[in-house]
Formats: structure tokens, C-alpha cells, sequence
């Protein structure tokens, strides 16, 4: 089983000797850095958590503040809000040696090209979504000009650093995915071209998901997305053997796939999970058969980065109680939405909805550390 957990406060320094990955879901967004050894920090994506004071902070720079070292680099996989919200901040405050996008060399486009490409053709229906994405890719041209480097795309096979610490790109394969990088509704279709990371580091290996699916969400049957996790696992069929997972698009069904997320014949893999609860989802589903229910077919442990509908402070919940806990409320009730209680957003310290998980080069787990907010469920 994997090791007891023990509050994030404890970790006091990174060991060098160890890989580490923190992973950051406060509700509606995700961050997550990566410390690797003799790189230093590699931040993927980015959001922002509401403090007791009002004002927003990043959970990736409090985090480097707290653990000073390299930014080797700043990915951002795809242009969606819960993604891309203070990537511009980010990029700004750390000044990082390299920024990453999904995308390919000219002439086919990367995801600034893309980005900038759509919302010159027409403003964005979401006016806050287009704002943010838009700060993105201005601050990524910033850092370009201030630099003088360039945006590194992101495609299968892309390698970001070489061994004895290796960081390949999975995702998203540019052939399959052009059509989208090439069109007017890269924003819609965001998650299509989703990267998806592999790191390596002697028998370890870490898998980030991003928000890639494998079938269209939008639909009663199931239709493949091409440049999805079927072909990614066809591609790739050892990502399946991966001693960490940063379970895609918040464990919704349409991101699950058998080969990546089978069982295991001794369960010490850590497999986290970031929310994203809105008008429209509430992820990942506590249902049956849905969500944490399928994730625990193969993982009898998952860890949840935060559960907005539930008291913080509980460091493991039963997914029965879970369920149970996220109380059904009366019609007149506003804070509604689809049958279930929406709390209002309580104030967070920077990482208190966090994982940080530490790996030996064996691809063993040697601890876990949660934040406030962090729970681990079970059966």
C-alpha cells in the first residue's frame, strides 16, 4: 500500500536525492511543478487560490518560495481557464529558462499561434475565458522578446530534458492534431490538444495527463477522439506502468483508458486527482460507476487535491461517506447546482489544496504529504 500520509507542513526541505510532484486543484483550476533532480522546478499550467484577505495568489510561486531553486521551465498544456488562469503571472514573477506549448514547428501553428490566430478572427463568447488566454499569450511573447528565445512546441516525442532525469512529450500528436491547431475553434476544443508528459528517472515513472480525453464528451455514445488517449496508448502502451498519475481531465469517464489506468499486480501507485466544479461539472464524480468508483476498480487508494461540498481537516474519506456527506438540499436552496450543495468558496492558504508526492529512483513512493484541504479516498 502506499505510505501513510502526513500533513504538508512537515516537509521542510526537498531532498535532493528525490523526485518530487505537487499537485495543486483548489476547485476550479490546476497547477502543478514538478522538482526534479539536478533540473530544478518545471510548473505546469497554473491558477489562482482566493486568500483570507481577499486577494488571489499563485500556489506555484508560494511553492518555489518555500523551496527556492531553477525554474527550468513553464509548460502550459491547453488554453482553458482552470489551466491557464495567472500563466501570465507566472511567466512575469519566476521568469522561467524555458516556456513550453502544445504545437509543432512552421508551418503547422502552436498554441499562441493558434490562440492568437482565433481571437483576432472573433472575441470570445466567455469574455473572462478569452481575457485570460489572451494575458497568456501576450506574456509568452513577452518573455519571448525579453529573452530572445523562442516558445518550445510541444508534440509526441518532443524531449524537454535528458537522462539521468528524461521529460518526453506524449501528446498531442501534431499529424492527428492539426486540422485543430489549424482552425477557428482551438478554444472549444482545447483538451484535444492537451499534452501529455512522461518522466523518467531510472525505474521511475511519472505520468501527467493533462486534460487529454479519450471520446467525445458531448454525446450519449462514444465516439474516439483521434488524436486522444487510444492512440497515445497505442503510441506509448508503457505509460500503463508508471509508479505516479496525474489522472486526466479530473477523472471524468471520457478521459479514463483501460491500458493507462489498469490494475496492478502490487497497488503502490499514486494516483492524484484535482476537481473542477462549475455550473456544468462537478468533477470527479462521486457516483456509482462514474469517477472515483472506476478509479478504485484498479487503485484502492486515490488522493483528492480538495471536495469543495465537504469540511476540510479529513485525511481520508470512505467514498460511500463521501458520497453521503455531499447532502442532496431542498428545491428553494440557491447555492444549487444539479441536485447537489455548492458551498461558497472559503478562503485557502496557497498550498492547502495540494499533494506533493516524493519518489525514489526505483519507482517507489517514499512519501506522501497533503494539504489542508487534501484527502485521500478509498472504497
Amino acid at each position: 500500500m502506499l505510505p501513510p500520509s502526513e500533513p504538508l507542513g512537515a516537509l521542510t526541505r526537498l531532498d535532493p536525492r528525490r523526485l518530487y510532484l505537487f499537485a495543486v486543484g483548489p476547485t476550479r483550476g490546476e497547477a502543478l511543478a514538478v522538482r526534479l533532480p539536478d533540473v530544478g522546478w518545471r510548473l505546469i499550467d497554473c491558477c489562482r487560490v482566493k486568500a483570507a484577505d481577499g486577494s488571489e495568489v499563485l500556489p506555484q510561486e508560494a511553492l518555489v518560495e518555500r523551496f527556492p531553486g531553477p525554474i527550468a521551465g513553464a509548460l502550459l498544456t491547453h488554453p482553458h481557464h482552470d489551466h491557464v488562469d495567472g500563466f501570465a503571472d507566472l511567466i512575469d514573477r519566476l521568469r522561467p529558462e524555458r516556456v513550453m506549448v502544445s504545437g509543432g514547428d512552421p508551418p503547422v501553428r502552436h498554441l499562441v499561434d493558434a490562440v492568437e490566430a482565433a481571437l483576432a478572427a472573433a472575441a470570445s463568447r466567455d469574455c473572462q475565458v478569452a481575457k485570460q488566454v489572451r494575458a497568456a499569450a501576450v506574456a509568452i511573447r513577452q518573455w519571448e522578446a525579453r529573452t530572445q528565445r523562442t516558445v518550445t512546441p510541444l508534440r509526441t516525442g518532443t524531449s524537454l530534458w535528458t537522462p539521468p532525469v528524461s521529460v518526453v512529450c506524449r501528446a498531442p500528436d501534431t499529424t492527428v492534431a492539426r486540422p485543430l491547431l489549424q482552425g477557428s475553434d482551438v478554444a472549444k476544443r482545447a483538451n484535444e490538444l492537451s499534452a501529455v508528459l512522461e518522466i523518467q528517472w531510472g525505474g521511475t515513472r511519472v505520468v501527467l495527463g493533462g486534460d487529454l480525453p479519450r471520446v467525445e464528451t458531448n454525446r450519449q455514445r462514444e465516439v474516439p477522439i483521434p488524436s486522444g488517449w487510444e492512440l497515445v496508448m497505442r503510441q506509448r502502451p508503457e505509460l500503463g506502468e508508471h509508479a505516479g498519475l496525474k489522472v486526466p481531465h479530473h477523472a471524468s469517464w471520457a478521459a479514463m483508458h483501460l491500458s493507462l489506468m489498469r490494475p496492478a499486480p502490487a497497488p503502490r501507485r499514486a494516483w492524484v486527482v484535482t476537481p473542477l466544479h462549475n455550473g456544468r461539472n462537478h468533477l470527479p464524480s462521486l457516483d456509482v460507476n462514474d469517477g472515483l468508483d472506476l478509479l478504485h476498480l484498479a487503485e484502492p487508494c486515490v488522493m483528492v487535491t480538495r471536495e469543495p461540498r465537504v469540511a476540510a481537516g479529513r485525511a481520508v474519506w470512505s467514498l460511500p461517506a463521501l458520497r453521503s456527506s455531499v447532502r442532496r438540499p431542498a428545491a428553494a436552496n440557491p447555492l444549487v447546482a444539479r441536485g447537489k450543495v455548492l458551498t461558497p468558496d472559503a478562503p485557502l492558504a496557497p498550498l492547502d489544496a495540494a499533494w506533493a508526492i516524493a519518489l525514489d529512483d526505483a519507482g517507489c513512493i517514499v512519501a506522501r504529504y497533503r494539504g489542508g484541504a487534501a484527502f485521500d479516498v478509498v472504497p
